[in-house]
């Protein structure tokens, strides 16, 4: 499903954690892709964990400039999108997810998503800042 909460991107809900952990784009159909309105080739695999209610496990992946797939271990706006698909499934809410990403390129994340009853997205965690700078136009 295609979510737009800020930036649009593909939502891929599958059945298992386990097939959240497999999952690996095939870069020879990359060209196949479907494109954001922004041109972007992305997917967010995502699922919920059964054994541990309130957690989400997800994957972020994108194409790179010059071709091939990259893996992103912490991506805010797809967690947001995610709180579009709950809304656009008719979840129960208010709902708060702990969104697990990164572990798969070691370097793991956690989002905080909150969704309230009347449909506030709202992404929260911690970042590790790692640079800072200035863009003059």
């Amino acid at each position: 499903m295609w979510v737009d909460t800020g930036a649009d991107q593909l939502l891929v809900a599958v059945r298992s954690t386990e097939a959240v952990r497999r999952a690996q784009p095939d870069t020879a159909r990359l060209a196949q892709w479907p494109q954001s309105s922004l041109g972007r080739k992305t997917a967010y695999v995502f699922a919920f964990d059964p054994t541990r209610p309130g957690h989400v496990l997800a994957r972020y992946f994108f194409s790179k400039q010059g071709g091939g797939v990259a893996e992103d271990p912490g991506t805010g706006s797809a967690c947001a999108n995610l709180g579009g698909w709950l809304l656009a499934n008719a979840h129960v809410l208010p709902a708060e997810y702990d969104v697990d990403q990164g572990a798969a390129v070691d370097r793991p994340c956690t989002l905080q998503l909150a969704v309230t009853a009347d449909g506030a997205i709202r992404v929260g965690g911690r970042v590790i800042e790692i640079g800072r700078g200035t863009v003059t136009l």
